[in-house]
């Protein structure tokens, strides 16, 4: 692709790399947690539940603060800033996708408690589920033209300057008003 800016590469590029590093974390660690069930192997295990908790904290606190973000620009009625968007649309699959991959596995496990499962990975579902329909709805605002200048009035005034040795110079001046 060719950018404008380069630093527009480089943040795509991160982009792509945190999404490809979580993907490789959650493949990693799924197996590690249909073990821990069986009572074998508690050490992964334990470093698999803490990455997953990280990782689900993570993605949670940044979705709220990208719905915060866009739910304040669509207050005042305006479009959301790019940055703003493209947070909530990767926010907003990874909480979603996160959260039904987590209570998948967990419920195909045979968990005791279902509604435990239920209450820990709905509140994900439902921060992704807002990102998306706040990043959707922005999306759909049009944008403003910054460059565009509108004219109300065209005020054609009397013009007096002064010339370097003090003399009147007289004309005519057109004046454009906004307001």
């Amino acid at each position: 692709m060719n950018y404008l800016y380069p630093k527009m590469a480089i943040k795509n590029q991160y982009i792509k790399g945190v999404i490809l590093s979580t993907l490789i974390v959650a493949l990693t660690f799924q197996p590690q947690l249909s073990e821990a069930s069986s009572g074998e192997n508690w050490g992964t295990t334990l470093v698999a539940v803490v990455g997953l908790i990280t990782a689900a904290s993570v993605s949670g606190v940044g979705g709220i603060v990208s719905a915060v973000g866009m739910g304040t620009a669509l207050e005042k009625d305006e479009r959301p800033s790019k940055g703003w968007l493209t947070t909530g649309y990767i926010f907003g699959a990874l909480n979603i996708l996160g959260s039904a991959a987590f209570m998948t596995a967990t419920l195909a496990s045979g968990v005791d408690n279902p509604g435990l499962v239920l209450g820990i990975g709905m509140p994900f579902m439902a921060i992704g589920g807002l990102d998306l329909g706040l990043a959707i709805w922005g999306t759909k605002k049009p944008k403003k033209n910054p460059t565009a200048f509108q004219i109300n009035k065209a005020l054609i005034t009397p013009f007096v300057a002064f010339d370097h040795q003090d003399k009147p110079a007289y004309g005519i001046g057109l004046r454009l008003v906004t307001y």
